[in-house]
């Protein structure tokens, strides 16, 4: 018999998911703990798989190989192959699982769903009425509003879809006073944008990122009041086209029953079909294009599927709930509005379970969560999601730069540990683009495996190199962080030691680590742009 060692993994990170199995001939490297010796291996029967699920799970299998053929087994590739398939899905899925519930409680989510839900009672007669006005441009406004009447009481009961009618019946009957128009006009206009304000803001709460502190307050206010306001179009639109659906399928219906009998299942699998895209469509556009971030539409269409199926699902048990409650007695002439309170609070609470699944999926396994030029992160994620990952490699014995947030009162400090032969330019200018640095400083203390350092010839306005071709000592390193355009932009300044005791200095054009080094870099609280300045050719702070 002849061993060879069969080596299971996975793609980093974007392709965790697809596992692709290896083969490595010869006498194999060196045996784990876990797997049985190669003597007992040749006394076993030839063609038979030992296979540790332990062992797959770390990513090793064992393989008996025949010496005569020269061949592997087929069916012992295909159960290996299997087996580490599955234990890396239901890995994937788990820390999906846990990581999502995590952040959705620390995030301190039935608070948030409370003030959304708050705003939203409020909020509600505006958003009505915009939806039934654009509505009543297709069909005619009491079709609408007996249309939305319907549609929720198909998700809150009865008792919602009455306090729902109150709410179109009283805006209906504004009356010709021109006072009472124009105080309804702005009141559509402010009202309707407030509840996606505060959804605006706890989903960046959610997303970990805050708007910048903007030079024109009100400039600020005008967009986020009119990307709100967009969104209560896009319900709107929804609803129209929902309702178009609608009577195309009650058409379509009609004619077809008179035909075939029995097939009444199949209109009302695509009537649940439809509803179930509209509201995915809905979610999407929330994740997509309300928070501060800038997100891929693949991720935001994972989380927005989870999200329309957990809603989907939940609006069921709900309705279960309120009609074995009788919360409308309990409350009385206000049990109407209180059971569209608690059903407005649980679509919020979903809505966050979603929002917390997109953002761990992408952080992880998707394209990454970055703000938007008027944004600036957090950074109390940091760790948990982005670096989680960094720090479980680290443990693996992958190398790559580590970092952790240490320092979250006042100014925020970030500890970055560079491990062998990464270039520290490149990788800084990377993380501070991620983060969504807009300035800072930082100092760092280590040494250089080879390094190109930079003179600046003013008559000449460029760097005369001074390449180090052999192991340094990190002296003194410092540099700071600033925005060159919308881009940030590094300035560093390093002063490294020879073996013989001379040092050399200037600006870091390059320089390759080895065997660490480690950077304390703290946000400053105001951020600095630069310019380039004529005379000098440099990018230079303006204050």
């Amino acid at each position: 018999m002849k061993l060879r060692k069969g080596f299971l993994t996975a793609e980093a990170q974007r392709s965790q998911r697809k596992a692709i199995f290896f083969f490595i001939a010869g006498r194999g490297r060196q045996r784990k703990n876990n797997s049985p010796p190669r003597k007992q291996l040749r006394d076993r029967p030839a063609v038979q798989l030992l296979f540790n699920p332990a062992a797959a799970a770390g990513g090793f299998a064992w393989i008996v190989v025949s010496r005569s053929r020269q061949k592997t087994c087929s069916l012992c590739v295909l159960c290996a192959s299997a087996v580490r398939n599955k234990v890396a899905m239901f890995k994937t899925v788990w820390d999906l699982l846990r990581l999502t519930f995590k952040d959705w409680w620390y995030d301190d989510s039935f608070r948030l769903a409370s003030s959304v839900a708050f705003y939203t009672i409020f909020s509600l007669a505006p958003i009505l009425t915009i939806s039934v006005g654009l509505a009543g441009l297709v069909f005619s406004e009491e079709h609408a509003r007996e249309q939305i009447v319907l549609q929720i009481e198909t998700l809150s009961g009865p008792q919602g879809a009455s306090a729902v009618r109150q709410v179109l019946k009283g805006a209906a009957d504004i009356g010709g006073n021109p006072l009472a128009i124009a105080g309804a006009v702005l009141a559509i206009v402010v009202g309707s944008t407030a509840v996606f304000a505060s959804l605006q803001s706890a989903l960046n709460d959610i997303w970990d990122v805050k708007a910048a502190p903007r030079r024109s307050m009100w400039k600020g206010l005008i967009r986020d009041r009119m990307r709100s306001f967009g969104i209560v179009l896009t319900v709107g639109f929804l609803l129209i086209v929902s309702m178009v659906v609608s009577a195309l399928l009650t058409g379509a219906q009609e004619l077809m029953s008179q035909r075939i009998e029995g097939i009444g299942w199949v209109w009302r699998l695509l009537e649940s079909t439809i509803s179930f895209g509209i509201v995915s469509l809905l979610f999407a556009a929330i994740y997509k294009y309300l928070p501060d971030v800038q997100i891929s539409w693949g991720d935001v269409s994972v989380g927005a599927l989870i999200t329309a199926a957990l809603f989907t699902m939940g609006k069921y048990l709900i309705g279960l709930y309120l009609g074995q409650v009788a919360i409308g007695s309990t409350y009385g002439a206000a049990g109407s509005f209180v059971v569209l309170l608690i059903w407005v609070y649980y679509s919020v609470l979903i809505s966050f379970l979603g929002a917390e699944f997109t953002q761990v999926y992408a952080r992880r396994y998707g394209s990454r969560i970055r703000p938007q030029p008027h944004a600036v992160r957090i950074g109390k994620k940091s760790l948990g999601l982005e670096c989680g990952q960094t720090w479980e490699n680290r443990e693996r014995g992958t190398r790559g730069m580590h970092t952790k947030v240490i320092h979250e009162n006042g100014e925020k400090t970030h500890v970055l540990v560079f491990d062998t032969g990464e270039e520290v330019m490149g990788n800084l200018r990377a993380f501070a683009k991620r983060e969504g640095l807009r300035s800072g400083r930082f100092t760092a203390i280590g040494a250089f495996q080879r390094a190109v350092l930079g003179y600046f010839e003013v008559e000449k306005k460029t760097f005369r190199k001074i390449p180090i071709d052999e192991q340094v000592e990190v002296l003194s390193l410092v540099g700071d962080v600033a925005l060159k355009g919308d881009e940030p932009e590094i300035h560093a300044h390093v002063v490294v030691g020879k073996a013989d005791g001379s040092a050399h200095g200037g600006h870091i054009l390059e320089a390759y680590v080895r065997p660490t080094l480690e950077v304390v870099l703290v946000e400053s609280p105001e951020y600095l742009c630069r310019r380039v300045d004529e005379e000098t050719g440099l990018a230079l702070i303006r204050l």
